[in-house]
């Protein structure tokens, strides 16, 4: 009786432990593999990686030494194609030509948004900053025109965005500013001389695919659970 007792204490707690432990082991595998955004992995100069904000409305954010970047929606499939000012690795400063017709990244492709932001103090002050992302950059918003079309689209949620799009660009073509995409698409230099009013930038990544590991976890998960179940049914 002794052992019977025992043999059935030992059925329903490996049941029990079962029901509750497989479950939750199963869905931190699939958070693990739901979660694809890419991220800055690294900074260089005068760049703080914040929050999104309230506001990057003029005199809302504002210092003479930093360059503020905010995620805003990331793992977002675009439904439609997305205007841009550039896309191709390279310098963008004094004397360039953008592209044209106005490049274009596609409908269907799942992205990440990231905004940069200027707003000094002392006007006529200058910034240099340096993003490092573990995907690609697909493209990089700096005009105005642009910069407003895409924040209904890629804004982050609760952060309130400038209304007029003839002072928030950058001054690319006049040579004022400048940016560097990397040959690997996976870094950009800025350098920012913000004369009045303020300066700002959309940089668009692609949304990054989970890791091969993550596939190996799933599996493994999955497996576990068909197992348990195996031996449960035998009770």
């Amino acid at each position: 009786m002794i052992s019977a007792g025992m043999s059935n204490n030992s059925s329903s707690g490996s049941y029990v432990s079962s029901r509750r432990i497989l479950p939750l082991t199963l869905a931190l595998v699939l958070g693990a593999a739901s979660s694809s955004s890419a991220a800055i992995i690294n900074t260089l100069f005068s760049i703080s990686v914040i929050g999104a904000p309230p506001s990057v409305q003029e005199d809302a954010l504002q210092s003479d030494d930093t360059l503020f970047v905010f995620p805003e929606l990331q793992d977002f499939v675009l439904t439609s194609d997305l205007r841009v000012n550039v896309t191709d690795p390279g310098d963008y400063g004094c004397g360039c030509i953008l592209p044209f017709p106005v490049p274009r990244i596609a409908a269907g492709t799942e992205v990440d948004s990231y905004l940069v932001h200027a707003d000094p103090v002392t006007r006529g002050f200058g910034y240099l900053g340096a993003l490092t992302f573990d995907s690609d950059i697909l493209g990089v918003m700096f005009g105005g025109m642009l910069l407003g079309e895409s924040d209904p689209i890629l804004g982050a949620p609760g952060t309130l965005y400038p209304t007029d799009p003839a002072n928030r660009g950058l001054a690319i073509v006049a040579g004022q500013d400048f940016i560097s995409i990397s040959p690997d698409r996976r870094s950009i230099l800025m350098a920012f001389i913000t004369r009045r009013n303020y300066d700002q930038m959309r940089i668009v990544t692609a949304a990054q695919a989970p890791e091969p590991l993550t596939f190996v976890l799933l599996g493994g998960g999955l497996a576990m659970v068909a197992i348990r179940r195996r031996r449960l049914q035998r009770y």
